[in-house]
Formats: C-alpha cells, sequence, structure tokens
C-alpha cells in the first residue's frame, strides 16, 4: 500500500467516525442516556468507533503485527507479564477492602456494563497511544533502546497528559494532576510490554482490569479507598514492578525493536 493511499485510507476514516458520532449524539444519545446503564452504553459507543478508527489508522500505517494473536510465549516473558499484571490487579483496594474502610455492593448488571466499559476504554486508548502513536514515534525514530526509550517517555507524556480533560468533568485539580502522572507511568508500562510481547492485547487487558479495579468503589461502594495500609501496599508494588520492568526493558536486543516492524512470529 502506498503513501497516498494510507492518507486516503485514515482520511476516510475519521470523516467517517466523525458522522457516525455526530449521528450517534443527535440521535442515540438522547434515547440512551434516559435508560438506565445508558450513560455506560453511550460511552461504549464511543469507544467502539474510536476502537475503528485508530485500527485503520494503526494497520494502514503496516503496523498491523501487534493485532495478531499469538499465545505462546517462553517462561521468561510470562513471568514478566504477570508482574506487570500485578500493577492491575494491585488497584483494586485490597486492604482497605479487608480492613471494612470501603464496601462494594453487589449489582451484576451493572458491573457486567461497567466491564463493557472498561475493556473499550483499555481498547481504544491502547490502539490510540501504544498501537498507533508509541509505533508512529519509534518508527519515525531510531529502532534502538534509546529511541525505544525516547518514544516511551513522550507517548506516555502524551498519554497522561490527555487526562487533563478530567477537570472538565469535575474532578479537583490534586486528582487530575495525581491521574496525569499515574497515566503516564502506565502509559510506559504497557509500551515496554508492546515491545516486550509485540502483542497489543496484553496491553488492553492490563489497561482493561486497572481501570475496573480502580473505580469499582467510586461507581459501586463507598469509603476511603487510600487508608495507610493501602499506600504502603500500593507504593511498594509499584516500586518493585517498576524495577523489574525497567531491567526487562534495558535486556530487550536491538532486533527485537526491529522485528517489530516486520512479519514474522514475535519473539518474547
Amino acid at each position: 500500500m502506498t503513501l497516498t493511499k494510507n492518507k486516503k485510507l485514515c482520511l476516510i476514516a475519521i470523516v467517517c467516525a466523525a458522522l457516525v458520532l455526530l449521528c450517534v449524539e443527535l440521535f442515540v444519545a438522547p434515547c440512551l442516556k434516559a435508560t438506565v446503564n445508558g450513560n455506560t452504553f453511550y460511552e461504549i459507543i464511543v469507544r467502539a468507533v474510536g476502537i475503528a478508527v485508530f485500527t485503520i489508522l494503526t494497520v494502514a500505517m503496516g503496523y498491523g503485527k501487534i493485532f495478531a494473536p499469538k499465545l505462546k510465549m517462553n517462561f521468561s516473558c510470562f513471568i514478566f507479564l504477570c508482574g506487570c499484571f500485578l500493577i492491575a490487579i494491585n488497584n483494586f483496594p485490597f486492604a482497605a477492602l479487608f480492613g471494612g474502610k470501603v464496601y462494594v455492593a453487589v449489582d451484576w448488571i451493572g458491573f457486567a456494563f461497567y466491564g463493557l466499559l472498561c475493556l473499550f476504554v483499555g481498547g481504544f486508548e491502547e490502539i490510540a497511544f501504544r498501537g498507533f502513536l508509541f509505533m508512529l514515534l519509534l518508527d519515525n525514530g531510531k529502532k534502538n533502546i534509546m529511541g525505544a526509550f525516547l518514544s516511551i517517555v513522550l507517548s506516555s507524556i502524551i498519554f497522561g497528559i490527555v487526562h487533563a480533560v478530567n477537570i472538565f468533568s469535575g474532578s479537583g485539580a490534586i486528582s487530575v494532576i495525581l491521574q496525569i502522572g499515574y497515566s503516564s507511568l502506565i502509559g510506559a508500562l504497557a509500551s515496554v510490554m508492546l515491545l516486550k510481547t509485540q502483542n497489543i492485547w496484553y496491553c488492553i487487558a492490563l489497561h482493561a482490569l486497572y481501570n475496573f479495579n480502580g473505580g469499582l468503589v467510586d461507581r459501586f461502594g463507598e469509603g476511603d479507598m487510600w487508608t495507610p495500609s493501602q499506600v504502603v501496599l500500593t507504593a511498594t508494588v509499584a516500586v518493585l514492578v517498576a524495577v523489574w520492568v525497567i531491567y526487562e526493558f534495558i535486556r530487550i536486543p536491538e532486533e527485537k525493536i526491529k522485528t517489530l516492524f516486520e512479519n514474522g512470529e514475535k519473539i518474547c
């Protein structure tokens, strides 16, 4: 596919997405928002359109390899992924819950819609910021550890800053600043996962689980999540995983970074 065709395909995808979102906003949103879980369903539709657009853009730029589902991996890759997923698992307030400081009410239908929303949010943001932006930056820079590092830093900072829009939804300044910080760190973690596994699906799963666990109390419960024990547990896990991920990152061979842009089996 030529660059000209790529540009045309990207433009068509963006225009079609804009038209779909406009129709949804004008004709579908009013009806949805008047129903139970309607707002959540509306958010899912918007993210689904975003996923479609950025999937087209990513494939059009020649980065479609990251979508190939490959479940085979060696033991070292499995351990690496387990370490990364500890961050997402630990985003659930275990210490606060077991300490009686928070509670979560069971609402299975609400859980299902919320879980679906987290999956679509994770899919949209990972394809947009890791599958498209990070890959684009790395592809246009040096395909070595330093080039990968700069691409990770820049794409993760942009990813974090984008979350500043949450201030318009009523979030306080301190909350938004913290969200920018941890979103940037999660973005960096997901970028290393993509380099290591050459597969976007692990990044999407991590992101969806992280969001699901982190929002359960706000959405379905009450209480103070950030008890002293929860803070200590979260900080400990974060530091240990950060050290492990940095160690794994600097061990990624230059040849592996280059194969991210080639066809063939991934090697983890």
